[in-house]
């Protein structure tokens, strides 16, 4: 492992200059804390700041912004205390405790991608998947990231979240967020637009018939679609490169009709335009040396959904 994860070196060098808490407020209880906080300066200890939010807590007039703020700061002062760990040679997975304790405070996105690294480490790909989306999520919310990562850390989350969620035993939905989608189900992620998804609708062996997660995928793909106005799309097959070339041509081409076939049955009004690459597009995970051949043939029967 490295000795230090890039994500929170992202994280550290973002929140260097953003002081303790920057929101106003009125309260009058909340002014002396206010005060104190202040006073103690941003070197202080990280139990400290744990205790100035708990009395934050407890004091009804403090309001929610200024709760939420100092919320952020606790989980800065542990993910810096993570990332001092990595520094001096403890593992990324010993430090879950501490990520997890993070998550209580504040949704940090690093947090969360650095959850999704363990649980991928461990193979439980529908975790990973599941904290590679609220990262994404989490990011889109300017509530939770005032400042968001540069395009090419958010191109990573995107890449992990597809390749854990195509090896994942169930599928995982996309996230919502006051019923619009996120994660993989969102059109931009704080202005990176996701042009391109790997849906894993998967069929029976030589069919064009749903699985029973297949089917799940594509009634999820429904739904967002739905949420986003009934946007017109391309549906591209792609099948692992087992078989002969002609036949998996065609068979990714009846997939990926397959699968316009069950929107418009369910009602969806978009343009949907199909095509097959069969095997000549084969999917490139994040680390390819990591996944066996089958989980890399595995992750290359999909369909993918162009915008």
């Amino acid at each position: 492992m490295r000795t230090r994860n890039s994500w929170i070196t992202v994280l550290i060098v973002a929140s260097a200059a953003m002081g303790w808490v920057s929101t106003a407020h009125s309260a009058a209880n909340c002014v002396a804390l206010y005060d104190k906080i202040r006073a103690a300066g941003d070197t202080v200890a990280p139990q400290t700041i744990k205790q100035f939010h708990q009395q934050a807590e407890k004091l009804p007039d403090c309001d929610a912004n200024f709760r939420l703020a100092l919320g952020r700061r606790v989980a800065v002062s542990i993910l810096t205390q993570v990332d001092e760990a990595l520094k001096a040679g403890s593992s990324t997975a010993t430090q879950k405790p501490a990520l997890e304790e993070s998550l209580k405070y504040h949704p940090m996105w690093v947090a969360l991608a650095m959850l999704g690294d363990i649980a991928s480490e461990d193979r439980d790909h529908a975790q990973a998947t599941k904290r590679y989306q609220e990262a994404l999520q989490v990011i889109d919310d300017p509530e939770f990231t005032k400042k968001p990562p540069a395009k090419s850390t958010i191109k990573r989350i995107v890449k992990k979240a597809e390749t854990t969620r195509m090896l994942a035993s169930s599928y995982v939905a996309a996230p919502r967020t006051r019923g619009k989608p996120t994660g993989l189900g969102a059109l931009r992620v704080r202005g990176f637009k996701i042009e391109t998804v790997a849906i894993p609708v998967t069929f029976k062996f030589g069919t064009t018939e749903f699985t029973r997660e297949g089917a799940a995928a594509a009634a999820d793909l429904l739904v967002q679609l739905n949420a986003q106005g009934k946007p017109n799309v391309t549906l591209v097959g792609h099948t692992d490169p087992v078989g002969s070339h002609a036949a998996n041509q065609v068979l990714s081409e009846r997939r990926a009709r397959a699968l316009a076939d069950y929107l418009r049955k369910q009602g969806y009004s978009g343009t949907i335009k199909t095509a097959g690459h069969g095997e000549t597009r084969q999917f490139a995970p994040d680390d390819p040396k990591r996944y066996s051949r089958d989980e890399l043939h595995q992750m290359s029967r999909r369909v993918e959904l162009v915008r």
